[in-house]
């Protein structure tokens, strides 16, 4: 094992390429650098991703997205995303011992966002748990019809203070890049709630995806207010994980995206994302499959058994 910097970024690249061919390998050498520019990899002091070695050559790749949560009590939570692992298949065998060397942190919380079917299977017996049982999509102009609460949900603007807890401000401000979507929910009574969707398309539609919620079930409570916020926005469907396998007269039920998640030690359950919230922001959803937009700016910065995989990349590395 050895972690990888920006000088590895075209063997990184030819790996995943090889493991995802899907992707186009200038598509991960952007990746590399948006991940490099918009991590908080550097402040962590975590790196990029780690390389697997065999006779001191590199038979397996895992990019490791780093983020920090800001506590009630104003101290940080440390969030490390697997993403887009995989490991050439004559050392497969080896790939859990990759894995737990990955995870070397016993306070720091370890996300899998987009594991494979088989890799499911193991997640538990690393102490990852499932937190979502699929996705619910709903069509923004039915959710309308809900009322809203005396809500209202409006863009978080760049220069409004914001010092509640959740991701930093600065990493929030430098994901309006990649396509994200800063919004705060403002309840008639109670506190306001960030909330940060990616937009993306689905099937030709405009979408958003939710990335980050303080608290799903709250948010959903005000989801006639939510339709409308987005709405305005330009969009037509909105995409969330849920723990509820059913649909409804507004919502449709996939079985997919299966988020998992093994809590720090130190704090357990101190991620949103492990209870009634939402979150993947600052992971591979936000950074390495940005909006389709994003894709078209180039960032400043230079240049199977897979545990995760890329959104579109089903299949790719077994």
């Amino acid at each position: 094992m050895r972690p990888l910097d920006e000088k590895d970024f075209a063997l990184a690249a030819d790996l995943l390429h090889e493991g995802f061919p899907r992707q186009k390998l200038d598509f991960w050498l952007a990746a590399l650098q948006r991940l490099q520019r918009y991590g908080d990899n550097a402040q962590m002091g975590v790196p990029l991703g780690w390389f697997m070695l065999h006779a001191q050559q590199a038979v397996g790749v895992v990019l490791t997205p780093a983020s920090l949560r800001r506590r009630a009590d104003g101290s940080t939570q440390r969030v490390v995303n697997l993403s887009s692992w995989y490991v050439r298949t004559e050392f497969r065998w080896r790939a859990g011992f990759m894995l737990r060397g990955v995870m070397s942190e016993a306070d720091t919380i370890y996300t899998d966002l987009t594991a494979t079917p088989e890799v499911q299977k193991i997640l538990p017996l690393m102490h990852f748990q499932p937190v979502n049982q699929g996705v619910a999509l709903q069509l923004l102009p039915l959710l309308c019809l809900h009322p809203g609460g005396g809500a209202t949900l409006r863009p978080l603007q760049p220069t409004e203070p914001w010092a509640e807890g959740g991701p930093l401000r600065a990493q929030i401000e430098a994901h309006r890049d990649l396509g994200c979507l800063p919004l705060v929910l403002q309840p008639a009574t109670g506190a306001p709630q960030l909330v940060i969707v990616k937009r993306y398309r689905l099937r030709g539609l405009p979408a958003a995806k939710l990335v980050y919620a303080e608290s799903l079930s709250q948010l959903l409570q005000h989801r006639g207010a939510l339709a409308r916020g987005l709405l305005r926005l330009g969009l037509l469907l909105f995409v969330h994980t849920t723990p509820q396998a059913r649909s409804t007269p507004t919502t449709w039920f996939r079985r997919r995206d299966i988020w998992f998640v093994r809590a720090g030690r130190a704090a357990p359950g101190a991620v949103p994302a492990l209870g009634d919230g939402c979150d993947a922001f600052g992971s591979e959803l936000c950074i390495v499959h940005p909006c389709p937009r994003a894709l078209q700016v180039a960032p400043a910065a230079s240049p199977g058994l897979g545990p995760a995989r890329g959104p579109g990349d089903e299949g790719a590395a077994c």
